[in-house]
């Protein structure tokens, strides 16, 4: 078991005398330091592209140049480096290669001169972490304080390095930040964010333990943070690798975030570099697996809003331009299968005041996707929002109703439909009885003329308000597609949470539960529905 303790004293004895050498070097050849691009968050929105002196690039330099000279690197390297690499190769304090180079360490000797090559790549961190700048107003270059600053790294700056680089060279357990950044969704401001207690906190994935540490917050994305994104997805594009997250104004305000541990069971041996990208990759997974459960609650909490939609997640890492730069560490990102963005002016929009009503509804509905019973419906529910066509959009709407009200039968959806909406709903939904009767009804004959006909939403709706025959309906007449569509979409988000009520306090599943609670007593249940109007009446008693 290595003490970091002594790790630390003998790198930085190393590490120090290097970067001295190194510097000595810099200022016999009047080097100037390379740049390289970062992004910056204006604060309002927008970004600004500007170059930072790199002066650690310099020892990659040097050595390039004295191969180039047909010079052994060894002209610049110091025997402190040397020396502190055959200290972690012969005591109990060293750590193992990366996998990628082990096949080329076949002695002692080769381990020695793989150390030397990586306290030379940490000397580089640390001078980054060292590297002193100043922010001009108007121009993208970033000026150094001085040209060779963070080549005379301090006990302090190299002691942050080891903590936030070195250390990972040792096997271990790793700690990952992780947000998702979620698009169109707006309405709070940088003082709020959502605090919502997850339903499960630790899972099994092969070899790998994973146990959520924190609630999972929503808020407001920070300027180091959209600087971060933007840098990222920058150079991924420079190496043709276009990425699904705009910047600037297009891109994301908000984010969904998680601090996991993982632990690596099969990694006891393994470099703890190779390990954190293998378990940070394992953290994105399950964040984005988490955040499209949160994103199904927000849906189901405004149901006839516009929906926000989740982009790739992406590990936060400590490193030096998150401490000297402020442009947040991007570390692994993914893709997740439930990335859905979409760009358009409609956003789920949420009020302050009801941060404490959605993060009740969360705890009561939060694990909803995890009902085996009512997984068909919710995939339907989120599918309605991944649909470009409003006709696919009724279809998912219906097929979510057919497989939670109807499941329990295979015939009479036209009689049953409406019947069981309404004894389900009559107390639960902003509408009245004969409305929530009237738009089942309506949904079914949709359905069937989409589905058989090939008839489009809007030409239905025309055709039926040419033919009078909204009028014998609560339904409104000059409902839009659009309008119908949002409250057949409330419809059914209204169902999935009756059903979570009514299956998790009984026990048995929507199947069981509509064969014996409604089934057998849809007859006596509507007898004792209160304030039926006499227009309803007739409409079941045309169905009973």
């Amino acid at each position: 078991m290595a003490d970091f303790e002594e790790v630390n004293d003998q790198v930085w004895r190393g590490v120090s005398g290097y970067a001295e050498r190194i510097k000595e070097v810099v200022e016999e050849k009047e080097w100037e330091p390379p740049l390289e691009e970062f992004s910056f968050s204006t604060g309002l929105g927008g970004l600004r592209v500007r170059r930072v002196p790199r002066p650690s690039r310099l020892i990659s330099y040097l050595e390039l140049e004295d191969q180039r000279n047909d010079d052994r690197i060894e002209t610049i390297r110091t025997d402190e480096l040397e020396d502190v690499a055959r200290w972690l190769a012969e005591s109990d304090h060293g750590y193992p290669p990366r996998p990628a180079t082990e096949d080329n360490i076949e002695s002692k000797e080769d381990l020695i001169e793989y150390y030397i090559r990586d306290l030379s790549n940490f000397t580089e961190t640390v001078i980054d972490y060292q590297t002193g700048t100043e922010y001009p107003a108007g121009d993208t270059l970033i000026q150094l304080i001085d040209r060779i600053a963070g080549l005379d790294i301090s006990r302090d700056t190299f002691d942050l390095a080891f903590d936030d680089e070195f250390k990972l060279r040792y096997p271990g357990t790793e700690e990952h930040q992780v947000i998702v950044v979620l698009h169109s969704f707006s309405g709070l401001g940088e003082d709020y964010s959502v605090n919502l207690q997850p339903v499960e906190t630790e899972w099994e994935k092969r070899e790998f333990e994973i146990e959520l540490l924190s609630d999972i917050s929503l808020s407001k994305l920070t300027d180091s943070e959209k600087s971060g994104l933007a840098t990222y997805v920058q150079s991924r594009q420079l190496q043709n690798e276009p990425h699904a997250t705009p910047s600037g104004m297009d891109g994301p305000q908000y984010k969904i975030e998680f601090t996991f541990e993982i632990n690596d069971r099969s990694s006891t041996q393994v470099h703890r570099h190779s390990s954190s990208e293998s378990t940070a990759m394992h953290g994105c997974e399950k964040a984005s697996e988490l955040a499209y459960d949160v994103l199904t609650g927000l849906r189901l909490f405004k149901p006839s809003s516009p929906s926000a939609y989740l982009g790739p997640a992406y590990e936060l890492k400590t490193n030096w331009h998150s401490r000297t730069l402020d442009v947040a560490g991007i570390g692994s990102s993914n893709i997740h299968r439930h990335t859905e963005y979409r760009s358009n002016i409609h956003r789920y929009h949420m009020r302050p005041h009801e941060i404490p009503y959605f993060e009740s509804f969360w705890d009561k509905y939060g694990d909803v996707t995890n009902h085996d019973s009512l997984s068909n419906p919710t995939r339907r529910f989120n599918q309605i929002y991944q649909k470009s066509s409003v006709e696919d959009q009724i279809l998912d709407i219906f097929i979510g109703i057919e497989s939670s009200i109807l499941t329990d039968t295979d015939a009479m959806y036209s009689y049953r439909l409406p019947i069981r909406t309404l004894l389900l709903l009559h107390d639960e939904s902003k509408y009245d009885g004969e409305y929530l009767f009237d738009l089942s009804e309506l949904l079914y004959g949709f359905r069937n003329d989409i589905v058989h006909n090939n008839q489009s939403l809007e030409l239905l709706i025309q055709r039926k308000k040419d033919r009078g025959d909204f009028s014998d309906s609560s339904i409104e007449s000059d409902i839009k597609q659009y309008e119908f569509r949002d409250r057949a979409r409330y419809l059914l988000a209204k169902t999935i949470i009756r059903y979570s009520d009514l299956c998790g306090s009984s026990g048995v599943g929507i199947n069981k539960f509509n064969k014996k609670e409604i089934s057998e007593h849809a007859n006596d249940l509507l007898k004792h529905l209160p304030d039926l109007e006499t227009q309803l009446n007739q409409k079941l008693e045309d169905r009973i």
